[in-house]
Parts: structure tokens; C-alpha cells; sequence
């Protein structure tokens, strides 16, 4: 088996980082045959929001994981017999699972737009139920 050049390594090690690039990764350091690469946290609207719905109490606990998360980071090598390397952070893999939230983003978002505004409409206004609802039993049972 034919070792590998700097030159063919780093080509290898190019391929690998527009891989990541593409999928929002930012690029911090590189050399020949090694680079590290850090994917920012993405905050999450539709949980902030439903965690406001939620007596705002849900939008804090939300708040509070998401600052607590780290970025998650890569970290490539390629050596002489083409053994590419890759570590990463135990927290945040780099492959991100789809999860129920994007499958319900993105059939919301195929949907024409004022589906969407009714859709919208409907949460806000049974969320406005449900904290008046609240207000009312609160003023009633605990205000006698």
C-alpha cells in the first residue's frame, strides 16, 4: 500500500471540511492534514414558542437548556495511510437526528400561507384560552 502525499491528503482533508461547510459548520483552524470546525447552536423558535404558551415557565426552562449547550466541534485528520480521523464533542454529534419538530416545521412550511396564518392564529388563540382560563380559576378559588 502506497503512502499518501501531503498534497493528496490534503485534498482528502478539503473534501471533508466542504462536507461540514455545507452542512453549518464554520472552519477555525487548518493545516495540511488536520482542521477543527465548530457548528454553532441553533436556538429553536416553535419550543421557545410553545414553551411561552406554556405560562411563559416553559420559555425560561428552554432558555436555560439552551444557554447551557455547547457548540458542537469536529475535529479531522488525515494521516499517511488514509486513515481519516474524525473526533467530536460526546454532546452534540455532528449528524443531527431529524426530529419531531422538524418534520412538523417542514410540513407547515409546504403549506400555502394562509393555511399557515390560520394555523398560527389557532395556537395563539387557544393559548390566550388557556392562560385567561388560568387567570379566571386563579381569581376565583385562590382570590376569594
Amino acid at each position: 500500500m502506497a503512502l499518501l502525499t501531503i498534497e493528496q491528503r490534503t485534498q482528502i482533508l478539503e473534501s471533508q471540511i466542504s462536507f461540514y461547510v455545507q452542512r453549518g459548520y464554520r472552519l477555525n483552524f487548518k493545516d495540511a492534514t488536520t482542521a477543527s470546525l465548530t457548528k454553532p447552536k441553533e436556538f429553536n423558535v416553535l419550543l421557545a414558542l410553545l414553551g411561552l404558551f406554556f405560562f411563559v415557565v416553559g420559555l425560561f426552562v428552554y432558555l436555560i437548556f439552551f444557554m447551557a449547550e455547547k457548540d458542537a466541534q469536529i475535529y479531522l485528520n488525515v494521516d499517511e495511510y488514509y486513515n481519516d480521523r474524525i473526533e467530536y464533542n460526546k454532546q452534540n454529534p455532528p449528524v443531527r437526528r431529524e426530529t419531531f419538530t422538524d418534520r412538523l416545521h417542514a410540513k407547515i412550511s409546504k403549506l400555502p400561507k394562509w393555511q399557515q396564518t390560520i394555523i398560527i392564529t389557532g395556537i395563539v388563540i387557544v393559548s390566550a384560552i388557556l392562560i385567561l382560563t388560568f387567570l379566571v380559576m386563579y381569581y376565583i378559588y385562590i382570590k376569594k
